[in-house]
């Protein structure tokens, strides 16, 4: 996979190439990966959307999204161990269920190395963490990198 810059979209790396940043030689943008997640929005779309993911934050916290304990990302969507949003974890496990028997059931078949997949609205990255184990290579995007219910 090749990152590319997203404020001039000139200068791109390979993904395996990149350590904690990476500086665009076209422009300057820094790329940064402090904890695995690359960093890729512009300060001015940060400052954008920085009300909706304050409240989007407050909100989910206050409905209990999230988890100190990493079990509880491996078990979605299939078992909500907080116990906090079991139905919602519920109808996740079912629509994932049907992902699998009915769409990927289908297209598997025709891949011998598995598939490449965009996970958009990533947020904790649980789909991406089951497409993996299938043999896929998910991309997991989201604008939240928030430590409990983000990237």
């Amino acid at each position: 996979m090749r990152v590319r810059c997203p404020t001039c979209f000139n200068g791109q790396v390979d993904a395996g190439e990149l350590r904690k940043t990476w500086t665009c030689p076209s422009c300057g943008f820094i790329l940064d990966r402090p904890d695995g997640v690359f960093r890729a929005l512009t300060e001015d779309r940060r400052l954008h959307y920085q009300r909706f993911f304050n409240e989007y934050l407050t909100i989910r916290k206050a409905e209990g999204h999230g988890s100190e304990d990493p079990a509880y990302y491996l078990a979605l969507p299939f078992e909500d161990l907080s116990g906090k949003l079991s139905a919602q974890w519920l109808m996740r496990g079912k629509s994932y269920r049907y992902l699998e028997r009915h769409i990927l059931h289908a297209v598997e078949p025709s891949s011998k190395t598995g598939l490449d997949v965009l996970d958009l609205g990533a947020g904790t990255g649980w789909l991406s963490y089951r497409l993996t184990v299938r043999g896929h290579r998910p991309v997991a995007l989201d604008l939240l990198t928030d430590p409990l219910d983000g990237l």
